[in-house]
């Protein structure tokens, strides 16, 4: 498998970090604490995915089509709705990663990326002999 540079596209890809704590916070934006056996403790609300600074690479991308019934590596082509195709292997998207095609990545007032600005999860990893074939999920915006 070959991968011809005119077909390829600028995309960015994040790689999942670590879980991120969220705290509540009052309305002057300050986190509010609760005291327990005299200790003060941050009011936890959740976690969120936590994902590094986006890299830039090239690859190519192709929205899939055909029937609701067919499968392709195990999963329904309506699973999917793009399949990225490159030739570098060395490249550490896994199923965790975020992929922006079409958009920018975003960033929040902490300064890290927001996950759920990317176009694209990836739902699969299926490496070959001379490349990598990646099946994405397209997000919700």
């Amino acid at each position: 498998m070959r991968s011809l540079k005119k077909n390829q596209q600028s995309l960015h890809y994040a790689i999942y970090s670590e879980e991120i704590k969220v705290y509540q916070y009052d309305e002057a934006g300050n986190i509010i604490y609760i005291e327990v056996d005299g200790e003060k403790i941050p009011v936890e609300i959740g976690t969120v995915a936590g994902y590094n600074n986006p890299v830039s690479f090239y690859a190519n991308i192709a929205m899939s089509g055909g029937e609701a019934e067919a499968k392709e590596y195990g999963f329904d082509v309506g699973a999917y709705e793009a399949i990225l195709v490159t030739t570098d292997k060395s490249l550490p998207i896994s199923e965790t990663s975020r992929i922006w095609h079409n958009s920018e990545p975003q960033y929040g007032s902490d300064g890290m990326v927001d996950g759920d600005s990317a176009d694209y999860s990836v739902l699969a990893v299926k490496p070959s002999l001379n490349g990598m074939k990646y099946l994405l999920k397209k997000l919700p915006k």
